[in-house]
């Protein structure tokens, strides 16, 4: 009975991802400059984009890539009767997402960089917001 009911959490533990992990590595995000790195940088840093678009502001195109990550976890506890009741109140899930995007000038280059990172369900929730912006220099 014991081994079933530990063999069931563990079933139902509930972790799970999507998206870019790389963008948890602040080493790897940290490498990407305004006004230096290039689309072959940030490609082999970061790799596939989650989203591309383009569009054209004052006259000049530009090109806008997005990255995404989110992780969930939940406590198998949670899952456990009348042990989840009492589980319930101490953080059962935990969330941590990630969003990058980064926006190129027509020569290839990188303008800015919009950055968000969250965590919840710790006892210190973290959520964060940075944006840089550099404009292209006038032709």
């Amino acid at each position: 009975m014991l081994y079933s009911l530990l063999s069931m959490m563990l079933v139902l533990s509930g972790c799970a991802s999507s998206g870019n992990p790389q963008l948890r590595e602040e080493a790897v995000v940290s490498q990407i400059k305004i006004g230096e790195s290039t689309k072959e940088d940030v490609h082999r840093l970061l790799g596939e984009p989650n989203v591309m678009s383009k569009t054209v502001i004052n006259r000049r195109a530009m090109e806008v890539w997005g990255y995404a990550y989110s992780a969930t976890q939940t406590n198998p506890l949670v899952f456990v009767p009348v042990i989840g009741l009492f589980t319930l109140g101490s953080n059962p899930v935990k969330v941590e997402s990630a969003g990058f995007g980064v926006t190129f000038s027509d020569d290839g280059i990188v303008r800015s960089i919009t950055r968000h990172r969250s965590n919840v369900g710790e006892d210190q929730p973290r959520i964060g917001t940075q944006t840089e912006t550099k404009s292209p220099q006038p032709r």
